[in-house]
C-alpha cells in the first residue's frame, strides 16, 4: 500500500480517491522517501523506519543528558521494540514521534515548541494535542508558533501537491473501526452471540450495525468534551503544577481511547510521549506507564498475529482485547487524578459562586 503511495507521491500529488489514504499532507515525505533507496520498497521503508526509532532514541538520550535525568524514559523507548511489537517499523507513526519529542523537549521555546507541534500535527493530528502540555502563560506563544508553522504548511502543501487535502474526505467517512474501545461492547457481544457484523473497509474492520455509525458520532464528541476539558483545567491553571510532559502524555492517551479508530500502532504515540515523561524524576506517569507497557504487550496477540481473533468471537482474544483496554482506562483516570490541582480547581469553581452571593 505505502509503495503504490510512493508512485503517486513522485508525481507531485495525494492518493486522491484512494479510501485508505488518510493522513494530512506532511505524511507523504516519508512514504516518498522509501522510494529513493536503492532496494524493494519494503525494505526501504523499514530502514527508514530504524532510522526514525533511532533518532527518537537518540533524542531521549539527548534530553536525558541535559537534564540529568532518569534512565527509566530511556528504556521506555528502548525497549518498544518488545512491547509495541513488529508494527513499530511497519507503520508510519514512528516518524510523527520525533517532531513530537521536539515539541515537548523546547516547552520553554513555546513558539518552537508550537510550530514542531504543528509539524507533527500535519502528519498524524495527534502531536497538535501536545500544546496543551504547554504552562498557561507560554500556551499563546505556542498557539502562535502552531498557527504560523502549519499555515505556512498548508501553503507549500497546496501549491507542491495535488489534491493534498483530500484525506480529509475519507477521514469524515470512516465509522467504527473494531480496534477501538468503542466497539469493545460489540466485540463482547458478539461472542456472547449476537452475531454483530464486521466489514473491511477503509483499510481496517469496522463494525457494520445499524448503531455503529451513532456510537461513532458519541465517541467522537466524547473526544472534543475530554480536549475541552484538558484546556479548561489548563487555562484555569489547575495543571500547572504538573509537569509538561505528564500533561502532553495523558492528552494524547485521551486522544487514543476516545479514538474510533484506535489502531495499534498507536502505542508508538504513547511510547514517544512516555518516554519524554519518565525522564524526569518527579513525574507521576510511572503507573500510567506500566499500564500502557502492560496494554502493549496485550495488543501484540491480536496484531500482528491472530487480528481476526477477535472478530470470531474467540474466548481468550475477547478477554485480551478487554483486559488491555481496562489498563488504558485505568491508566487515563489515575493520569487525570493526579495531573489535576484540585485544590487550585475547587477554588476556581467557587468563584463564580462567590461572585453571585
Amino acid at each position: 500500500m505505502y509503495a503504490g503511495w510512493a508512485e503517486i507521491a513522485a508525481t507531485g500529488a495525494a492518493p486522491e480517491g484512494d479510501e485508505t489514504w488518510q493522513y494530512p499532507p506532511v505524511m507523504l515525505l516519508p512514504v516518498w522517501l522509501g522510494r529513493l533507496l536503492p532496494w524493494e520498497y519494503q525494505p526501504s521503508f523499514v530502514l527508514l523506519a530504524l532510522v526514525a526509532d533511532l533518532l527518537v532514541l537518540i533524542s531521549v538520550l539527548a534530553l536525558r543528558r541535559s537534564t540529568r535525568a532518569s534512565w527509566l524514559g530511556v528504556w521506555v523507548w528502548a525497549s518498544a521494540g518488545l512491547w509495541i511489537g513488529p508494527v513499530l517499523l511497519a507503520r508510519l507513526d514512528v516518524f510523527t514521534v520525533l517532531p513530537a519529542i521536539a515539541a515537548l523537549a523546547w516547552i520553554s521555546r513555546p513558539a518552537l515548541s508550537g510550530g514542531m507541534a504543528a509539524i507533527g500535527a500535519l502528519m498524524k493530528v495527534w502531536p497538535g494535542a501536545l500544546l496543551i502540555a504547554l504552562p498557561r502563560r507560554q500556551l499563546p506563544w505556542g498557539i502562535a508558533g502552531f498557527a504560523t508553522a502549519a499555515s505556512l504548511l498548508w501553503v507549500m502543501s497546496v501549491v507542491t501537491i495535488d489534491d493534498a487535502w483530500s484525506f480529509l474526505a475519507n477521514q469524515q467517512s470512516r465509522g467504527l473501526n473494531g480496534e477501538s474501545l468503542a466497539a469493545t461492547p460489540y466485540i463482547v457481544a458478539n461472542s456472547l452471540g449476537a452475531n454483530v457484523a464486521f466489514e473491511y473497509r477503509f483499510g481496517s474492520n469496522e463494525v457494520a450495525t445499524a448503531s455503529a455509525d451513532a456510537t461513532a458520532g458519541v465517541i467522537a464528541a466524547a473526544g472534543v468534551v475530554l480536549i475541552v476539558l484538558l484546556v479548561f483545567l489548563r487555562l484555569m491553571g489547575a495543571l500547572e503544577a504538573a509537569l509538561p510532559a505528564d500533561v502532553g502524555l495523558i492528552a494524547v492517551l485521551s486522544l487514543v481511547l476516545v479514538s474510533r479508530v484506535f489502531s495499534p500502532q498507536y502505542f508508538i504515540w504513547l511510547g514517544g510521549v512516555a518516554a519524554v515523561a519518565l525522564l524526569s524524576r518527579e513525574t507521576r506517569m510511572r503507573a500510567p506507564a506500566v499500564l500502557i507497557v502492560m496494554a502493549g504487550f496485550l495488543t501484540q496477540p491480536l496484531y500482528p498475529w491472530f487480528p481476526g481473533a477477535i472478530y470470531s468471537g474467540e474466548p481468550w482474544a475477547v478477554l485480551v482485547h478487554v483486559a488491555r483496554m481496562l489498563l488504558l482506562l485505568l491508566a487515563l483516570v489515575y493520569g487525570l487524578r493526579v495531573i489535576i490541582d484540585w485544590g487550585t480547581l475547587a477554588t476556581v469553581l467557587r468563584q463564580p459562586l462567590s461572585f453571585r452571593k
